[in-house]
């Protein structure tokens, strides 16, 4: 007889202090859609996946009956148990299983797991006692130990593998999900994905993502095209905070902190973490929002150009997504020969979209910024078209003409900014691309169509209003 354990815990102790993982609510489900629809059922479960007796006894009966050929019901089985000698409880057990809702064979595998799960650990328990149990003896064997340990490991390498199979087995159809791709900055960023801007350093490709960043936390347009609102992340590892405020004030983009959340390096003992971190994670699934990356080397932080450590960095980005995050990675242009970004082909090849972010006139770095192009080198969906835009006083204006009627523009910048004024209308106009006296010509049009409601207010100027807009203004 083995001795007592040298500890001063012994095995029995330590099997009492424990209770045994069980999920009632799951087994009553699944034994209930088995005595519902044993057909469909009988070939997943097992007597071992249930911990309960009575359910044990139950599915034994109902596996009796299978096994002579006989039709499996409540009926039957009672008739079952009574010719073993019915227990106390079984009844009442089968009384509550004919209650219980039928389920799809897609949601009754999530009860079936989940009892697999269960089943798993409490096969674990018994294992790693008895390991516990032979290692504390005196005289104990290393080898007896190490076998019972062997048959610790295998519970879950079987489990691994009857999971594994399963999960394969389950895997829905892509024709079940939804394919729409929708923007989050029209026809220039895709909602839930991952969008990389590439350039020379100073070709202002991180003031223009502020100004993007601006743009949707405020749910306004953004080169002339529209914005859907969102929380907006920007996380900067490139500049200081004196930087980001002189872009700020110059871009005009007031304290909307609750919307656009800017993490830099001067946040002492707060340095801004990596795609992985479990906070940016959690953040992305509350609130679905759009984050920038500046940059993406300064956030790697691995080699550029190894493909292996670009795959797996990149592949964080992709969970964002997964979690609901739209991602904008700013990236630096390669200094020599004429690749559109530097490092690893990995780079480009985990990208949804990619464009180069680049000066489109004759000034260098050193000079004030002036007229640019974005141009589409990489995406997965539609063909893009080069955006060609100008940098004049702190707002960056598109020089192609607008694809959609003024008339229509100026409605869409009443409902973002109501209660603009003209001079406030003509610059917001110049952002999308409309001239002045197209922006007048424009909303003299759409006061006289209705569209938009000019109200006068108590200092003499003119304000314009959607018409449904509840005003309170004195006229």
């Amino acid at each position: 007889m083995p001795s007592r354990p040298r500890n001063s815990v012994s095995a029995k102790s330590q099997e009492d202090e424990y209770e045994w993982p069980t999920k009632p609510h799951e087994e009553q489900v699944v034994l209930g859609n088995a005595l519902l629809n044993w057909p469909g059922v009988r070939e997943h479960i097992g007597v071992d996946l249930f911990w309960g007796k009575p359910n044990r006894r139950i599915l034994s009966a109902m596996l009796a009956l299978e096994d002579r050929g006989e039709p499996v019901d409540c009926r039957t089985v009672v008739a079952e148990l009574e010719r073993h000698g019915i227990e106390l409880g079984d009844l009442g057990v089968l009384a509550e299983l004919e209650g219980v809702p039928v389920f799809q064979r897609r949601e009754l595998n999530a009860y079936i797991r989940s009892l697999e799960n269960v089943h798993t650990l409490r096969e674990a328990a018994m294992h790693a006692q008895k390991v516990v149990a032979e290692a504390c003896m005196n005289g104990a064997d290393v080898r007896e130990v190490e076998r019972s340990a062997a048959k610790l490991a295998q519970v879950f390498s079987a489990a691994e593998r009857e999971q594994g199979d399963a999960v394969v087995i389950e895997l829905p159809s892509p024709w079940g999900y939804e394919d729409s791709m929708s923007y989050l900055v029209e026809d220039l960023l895709i909602e839930n994905a991952v969008t990389m801007w590439s350039g020379e350093s100073g070709d202002g490709k991180s003031t223009l993502a502020l100004a993007l960043a601006a743009a949707v936390a405020q749910g306004q347009p953004f080169l002339g095209r529209r914005t859907t609102e969102r929380p907006v992340l920007y996380m900067d590892r490139e500049n200081p905070v004196a930087i980001i405020k002189e872009r700020l004030l110059r871009l005009g983009i007031p304290d909307i902190s609750d919307h656009l959340k800017i993490w830099g390096t001067w946040w002492r003992d707060h340095y801004p973490p990596a795609p992985d971190a479990a906070s940016i994670l959690a953040y992305a699934e509350r609130v679905k929002p759009l984050i920038v990356w500046d940059s993406l080397i300064g956030f790697a932080n691995c080699d550029e150009n190894s493909s292996y450590e670009m795959r797996r960095h990149t592949s964080h980005y992709r969970r964002l997504t997964d979690r609901g995050a739209t991602v904008l990675i700013i990236h630096h242009r390669s200094e020599k020969g004429e690749s559109k970004y530097r490092g690893s082909t990995d780079i480009r090849a985990n990208m949804d979209a990619a464009w180069e972010v680049a000066r489109d006139d004759d000034t260098t770095a050193a000079e004030a910024l002036g007229r640019m192009r974005l141009t589409p080198y990489k995406t997965r969906n539609q063909p893009g078209k080069a955006i060609r835009i100008e940098y004049r006083d702190g707002v960056f204006v598109p020089l192609d003409a607008p694809s959609r009627p003024p008339v229509e523009i100026v409605v869409d910048l009443v409902r973002t900014h109501p209660g603009a004024n003209q001079k406030e209308m003509k610059k917001l106009g110049s952002t999308m691309g409309l001239g002045e006296h197209r922006v007048v010509a424009a909303i003299e049009d759409a006061a006289l169509t209705g569209k938009i409601v000019p109200k006068r207010t108590k200092h003499n100027t003119l304000r314009y209003y959607l018409p449904e807009a509840d005003l309170g203004l004195s006229a």
